[in-house]
């Protein structure tokens, strides 16, 4: 299932499907939808996030200059964050689309089994790891 956002403003729901052999595309609903309130939406559901708060909280302050304007210089980092974050999303999005496309069901089987054995075995690496200045 996905979310497409036309020029005007349109958000429609769609989930693609095979049957038959056939690609088919169900259409679940279409709304109008105002940018300010989408922005307001993706503000709140962004800044009640723990997880961005706390890295932020931990990352942040290293790069604020105290002298300067502080309000300007969050913004600034706030802007370039976002639009990393943005991009690097778009990238892994349009790179997720492709692949649904090209690989068969049972190709991305093997490459999801393959994934996540690789992610146990960080996990496990990274239980099993010991830092050399401890004691």
């Amino acid at each position: 299932m996905y979310m497409t956002v036309s020029p005007a403003g349109t958000v429609t729901f769609r989930h693609d499907y095979r049957l038959n052999g056939r690609r088919e595309t169900l259409t679940i609903g279409r709304s109008a939808i105002i940018w300010a309130v989408a922005l307001y939406a993706s503000v709140i559901g962004l800044s009640w996030k723990g997880k961005g708060l706390l890295f932020f909280s931990a990352l942040l302050p290293q790069f604020i200059h105290a002298e300067g304007a502080i309000a300007a210089q969050y913004v600034t980092l706030a802007l370039v964050t976002a639009g990393i974050d943005i991009a690097l999303m778009s990238v892994y999005a349009v790179g997720g689309h492709h692949a649904m496309r090209i690989l068969s069901g049972r190709a991305m089987r093997w490459l999801n089994r393959g994934c996540a054995g690789m992610l146990a075995g960080l996990g496990v690496a990274l239980s099993l790891y010991r830092r050399s200045d401890l004691h």
